[in-house]
């Protein structure tokens, strides 16, 4: 099989091509959920209305849709809330950092899998911050506004994407 032209990574095969197509299908949806709202509007064309439209379906099945949690645009909010937000919109980061810290050809022989403790500490420690934002949203300690609560999502959209991406890659049991 041929090589890259630095001959340090192996060439694109299914499953990286699969995983880079995942990635730029959350691309889209993320951008998606931010057209929503300007492409549902009345006076928009049909077909902009219908897809957008297609986009709150979509999102009413995935979140709870609180408007008073969500971003706006045009004075109308996203298909999803802010939390939901930030997890869609670090997830496709979350895919590309799998794809490229890709072992390489040579070093892939040798290495050994990241022990499952030390994964499922990542994966604790990127629910912090919005565990920490649930929890004192609950108690009425805290009324965190739409910026926080998408920010606080964030470390764990794009974990969670990034473990999809190296078990899918086979970098991760």
């Amino acid at each position: 099989m041929p090589f890259c032209a630095d001959r340090t990574h192996p060439p694109a095969t299914a499953r990286t091509t699969g995983v880079a197509a995942v990635a730029l299908a959350a691309c889209a949806w993320a951008a998606g959920l931010w057209a929503a709202p300007v492409a549902a509007r009345p006076g928009a064309p049909r077909w902009a209305q219908m897809a957008g439209a297609v986009a709150y379906v979509a999102g009413g099945a995935l979140c709870h849709q609180r408007p008073e949690r969500a971003f706006r645009v045009g004075g109308r909010p996203l298909p999803v809330c802010a939390r939901c937000t930030g997890l869609y919109a670090a997830a496709p980061a979350g895919l590309v950092l799998a794809l490229a810290c890709r072992p390489r050809r040579r070093e892939a022989a040798t290495r050994t899998r990241p022990a499952a403790r030390a994964t499922r500490a990542w994966l604790v420690a990127a629910c912090l911050p919005t565990a920490a934002s649930v929890a004192l949203e609950a108690a009425g300690l805290a009324a965190p506004g739409p910026a926080w609560r998408a920010v606080s999502a964030v470390p764990l959209g794009m974990l969670v994407a990034w473990l999809a991406g190296a078990v899918a890659l086979g970098d991760l049991a």
